[in-house]
Order: structure tokens, then sequence, then C-alpha cells
């Protein structure tokens, strides 16, 4: 279901374009960090190869719109499970900012306290235990994606992640980079063997990135 043009902007870009389109030969489960309103969360779930989707999303709105959505495909939501939580590099409690454009999601407060915006207290869960439990209960039985898109977040779960050694066990990345720190994520993928690619939109902060595990 969609409520306004940034909801139908991000269900072309994932339906349409097919931006997160990751497909593979092997049993996989996907790992969606930033679920937003669900469409991306879908998109995998309707795959015959992908057998759980493990979504997270931090917005309480955008959460239950998704789940919402979920729950309008009965055929495949018993595929997917959601937590309504960010994730990051530790169990905390973080202020988040409120994106005025609806539906276009939150990011944490980085710097000063702001005093013209929107802002809402998150729970923030630590990656290498979440993420990590669910990546090491699926090691060796089904191939490890995830799809990532959590406005600028991803570089205290990907840098966490990594310390942990959990870049050994995921095989491929779809995600959108944020924050103007693309060369973060590229060494990141150079120090763990992935092959990759990273798109660059002239003029802006972030940006689309593809990699897969060279194993």
């Amino acid at each position: 279901m969609l409520h306004n043009d940034v909801e139908e902007m991000i269900y072309r870009e994932i339906w349409y374009n097919e931006d997160y389109n990751l497909n593979t030969s092997k049993e996989s489960i996907v790992i969606d960090i930033g679920m937003n309103a669900g469409f991306a969360t879908l998109f995998f779930a309707q795959k015959d190869f992908v057998k759980k989707v493990y979504a997270f999303e931090p917005d309480k709105i955008m959460y239950e719109k998704a789940v919402n959505n979920i729950n309008l495909n009965a055929h495949i939501k018993d595929k997917i499970v959601t937590a309504n939580v960010a994730c990051s590099n530790e169990d905390k409690k973080e202020i988040y900012v409120v994106n005025p454009i609806e539906s276009a999601g939150i990011a944490k407060r980085r710097g000063k306290k702001l005093t013209d915006v929107k802002q809402i207290e998150v729970a923030c869960v630590d990656s290498a235990k979440v993420l990590g439990t669910i990546i090491d209960n699926h090691y060796g039985r089904e191939k490890i994606l995830i799809k990532c898109d959590c406005e600028g977040a991803e570089y205290e779960i990907f840098f966490r992640l990594e310390e942990m050694g959990y870049f050994e066990k995921i095989d491929a990345v779809v995600m959108e980079w944020h924050a103007d720190r693309r060369k973060e994520i590229e060494n990141i993928f150079i120090r763990n063997d992935y092959t990759y690619m990273i798109y660059n939109n002239p003029g802006r902060t972030f940006g689309k990135c593809y990699a897969i595990k060279g194993r």
C-alpha cells in the first residue's frame, strides 16, 4: 500500500527499476537493514531462493506501515521476521532526527543538539549480537545476503560486523551509502576480499553499492 510520493518513488526503485535485484542459484537468507515501508523486504521474500528475511526498522511509524504491507501478502509473510530497532555498534539509546519529508526515513543526530526538527529516542542493538546471531545460525546452510539503506548508520554497523569477523560469512551486500564516505565502504570490501561496484551520484553525498564475496 502506497501513502505518498516518497513511498511511490521507493516502490518504483525496488519493484520496477530492480535496484536490489540480487539473485543466486543457492538457498539464501536476507538481512534487511532499514526496512522502511517493507518494499525491499517483500521484493526479496517473493523470490523462491530466499528462505527467510530478517528486517529491521527503527522508525515506529514506518515499521507499522511495513508490517501492514507484509500482512497484505499472506503467501510470503511467514518468511519474514521484523524488529522495530536500529542496528548499531552497541546496545544503547540514541536520538534520531525525523526527516520532514514523510516516509523519507530517520537518521541518527550527529553533532550539536537541533531545535528546529522533530527528534525521537530510538532503541539501538549491537549488530554483532543481533545480526551476528542470525548469520551464525544460517552460515554453512544458506547464502547470507545483506540489503542496507539506513541513512548513514551503515558505518557503525559494518565496522562492528567487520571487527567481529562477520564479513567472512556474508556472501553479498546491496546497499545505499551516505554521508559522502564511500571510500570507507570500499575499504571494508577490499579488506574482506569482495568484488564490488559503487555508484556515485555527482553532486550528491550518497549512492548505491553492490558487493559479492570473492570465494
